[in-house]
């Protein structure tokens, strides 16, 4: 025994005062009709055709289940006006639906996909429409939350690609160039997923969003020895790039001395210094590896976000040419209204004569900063840390200006730690910190050469609250805690070096620490002078000098020092700097 969709049957072809035929199995049920019941112990039978109300087969005005007593049956439904709405001649009863369960099944049951506006006979048919290319824009999809609406997997899915969706395989061997570049050039933000992709050839798509999640290395070291930026942004705006790392791979020798052709991440326009790229963000992200040139290069863009990166683990393998230094961790020069927050570089070195120093190296160079933040940024184990040197050409036309640097901090670098030459003007320095410096903590100096515009040279620079100490003398034997230093017809220049609360002290005992302040800048009489207000030098060698070497020839007259140094020779200082 069974039931037709015990207990209430619903058939909303028949509507109401329908007709409803039951008959036997592959027959026609109006013609053949069978016995069923209105009852589960089939003991009161119901007349056919049986009516319906509203779709449900109906008794003397109330709905009723039919029960039938076969395997299998025939049902042929009709309207109120006798035309027929449906009709089969094999039903199979409700005992039969255990068998559903099989894998084959679906081929057995119907479906309309409504939507779609096409009808499948069977399930497994709606299935296989599902899996094809256009499945997914007709499941549904909402997001949780008030307010959500209803949108298809299809759009959902759109949202952001993948270099997968491209073709990439994503293994870190097989070179995924022709992907990465299709997935770039979509219109959409791409998303690697954490994946490594190897490519063959540099990046340079004509069209970007953003970016995120992606890992990238050259295919193979070939590449790597001739290699120039993985990733190539030019003359692109309103973009991001977040959480990507840049592997420049092991060949260490990349057969040039330059330091701003080649890297990891380059980010500028095809008119450099002249034209620029708007509203860009580069976040977590990280290059490493050997080679020379820069691990993140950052030209000619406005208002510019570059926060939490890491440069880090960069070896050349010969001898540049003195005059140039071969690696930069960051060159961010010719930016506008950039804010530069908490980024790392470390460990850059030069092989020379077969062994690794710490040479020719930046960890930070900034060529034409202006209207900017840097902000907690950390530079270890490089030639210089970081590298203020402004310079002024036909394109490069005010320096390093309008800049606030704090909470910054350079250690074992083997020259200077902070280092303000050229055009470096109008420029606050807070908190900053030098530690294990080779030469200088932090050095100011005008331009070599007679500059093109005399008002930006260094000058105007304000430092609160900085301090320099344990010098390690790796590149001279005499160190200094801060130093002016007037370079070649620059005369008068750095100016307006203005030191408050400043500290320098060596109290390892390791007798580097020469003096602490130290000037040979000529003064001059338009009243722009450098001071030192409440500085402390401590430790220094050069006991005659109480760490200070400002004479009476580069202060103005009546000016003194006002210092911490131990008590009487603060008294003695101020005595001889009396006019």
């Amino acid at each position: 025994m069974s039931t037709a969709n015990n207990p209430f049957p619903y058939f909303s072809e028949a509507a109401t005062n329908g007709f409803i035929y039951i008959g036997a199995a592959n027959q026609d049920a109006q013609a053949n009709p069978i016995t069923v019941y209105r009852d589960a112990a089939l003991t009161t039978p119901w007349e056919q055709p049986i009516r319906t109300l509203n779709g449900y087969p109906a008794y003397l005005g109330a709905t009723a289940g039919i029960y039938i007593n076969a395997t299998a049956f025939s049902v042929t439904v009709k309207d109120n006006n006798g035309l027929t709405k449906a009709s089969t001649q094999n039903t199979p009863t409700i005992a039969d639906f255990a068998s559903l369960a099989l894998t084959t099944t679906a081929a057995l049951l119907g479906a309309n996909d409504a939507s779609s506006g096409a009808k499948y006979t069977t399930v497994q048919g709606f299935i296989t429409y599902l899996l094809s290319s256009v499945g997914s824009g007709i499941v549904g999809f909402i997001q949780s939350g008030t307010g959500a609406v209803l949108r298809t997997l299809l759009s959902k899915g759109r949202d952001t690609v993948s270099p997968e969706d491209f073709g990439a395989v994503g293994d870190g061997t097989t070179n995924d160039y022709a992907a990465l570049l299709a997935a770039m050039q979509s219109g959409r933000v791409v998303d690697g997923n954490g994946r490594t992709y190897a490519l063959g050839s540099a990046l340079t798509p004509s069209s970007f969003k953003g970016l995120r999640n992606c890992n990238f290395k050259w295919a193979n070291t070939t590449v790597m020895a001739t290699q120039v930026y993985l990733l190539n942004i030019i003359d692109k705006s309103n973009f991001f790039i977040d959480n990507c790392t840049f592997d420049l791979g092991t060949v260490e020798n990349t057969g040039d001395d330059d330091d701003s052709s080649r890297g990891g991440l380059r980010i500028t326009t095809s008119n450099e210094f002249v034209t620029f790229n708007d509203h860009v963000r580069v976040t977590n992200c990280r290059a490493f590896g050997k080679g020379n040139g820069t691990g993140i290069y950052i030209r000619s863009c406005r208002w510019v976000h570059v926060a939490h990166n890491t440069v880090h683990d960069r070896v050349v393998a010969f001898s540049p040419d003195p005059s140039n230094d071969c690696q930069n961790g960051f060159d961010i020069s010719k930016c506008y209204n950039a804010t530069i927050v908490g980024n790392i570089s470390r460990d850059q070195q030069t092989r020379l004569s077969g062994s690794l120093a710490k040479r020719y190296s930046r960890g930070f160079a900034f060529i034409e900063l202006i209207d900017s933040a840097v902000i907690g940024c950390t530079v270890a184990d490089v030639d210089q840390g970081f590298d203020f040197s402004g310079a002024i050409t036909a394109t490069l036309v005010n320096g390093n200006n309008n800049v606030a640097v704090s909470g910054c901090a350079a250690s074992d670098c083997n020259t200077y730690g902070f280092k303000f030459a050229n055009c470096s003007h109008d420029i606050t320095v807070s908190g900053c910190v030098a530690k294990r410096f080779g030469f200088v903590g932090f050095v100011f100096s005008g331009p070599t050469s007679t500059p093109l515009d005399a008002t930006k040279n260094t000058q105007r620079i304000l430092l609160t609250g900085c301090h320099a100490f344990d010098p390690t003398g790796s590149f001279s034997a005499s160190c200094y805690g801060f130093r002016l230093m007037q370079a070649g017809t620059s005369v008068g220049y750095p100016r307006g070096i203005r030191m408050v609360g400043c500290t320098v002290s060596d109290v390892t005992g390791g007798g580097k620490l020469y003096q602490g302040f130290n000037s040979d800048v000529t003064y001059d009489s338009s009243g722009n002078f450098n001071e030192l207000i409440e500085c402390r030098s401590i430790g220094h060698t050069d006991v005659a000098s109480s760490g200070f070497t400002y004479t009476v020839a580069q202060l103005p007259a009546g000016h003194s020092l006002m210092t911490e140094a131990p008590e009487g020779v603060l008294q003695a200082l101020k005595d001889f700097l009396k006019p």
